[in-house]
């Protein structure tokens, strides 16, 4: 996963990473540093689309895991999460 990007989406606002958490919790740990905002936002919503198109939702580590393999099966070089809070 080292060329990976992890693009962050909150509102109109999208920041690049190269920062690529292994758990769920250090993606909320990451959003918080990148949105500040969202540090007192207990109940985000992450999403993404995977290969089918469809919008898949991220709420623990096995989602973000299986996020990640769907980019790697892909050839994807970047993985979008859609914040909502």
């Amino acid at each position: 996963m080292e060329a990976l990007v992890l693009k962050l989406q909150y509102s109109s606002l999208i920041k690049r990473t190269r920062t690529i958490p292994k758990t769920y919790e250090e993606l909320r740990l990451l959003i918080s540093d990148i949105f500040p905002p969202l540090n007192e936002k207990p109940n985000l919503i992450m999403n993404y689309v995977d290969s089918d198109t469809d919008v898949v939702n991220i709420s623990n580590t096995q989602d973000l895991l299986e996020a990640y393999k769907n980019i790697q099966e892909t050839s994807g070089k970047y993985l979008k999460i859609e914040i909502i809070d």
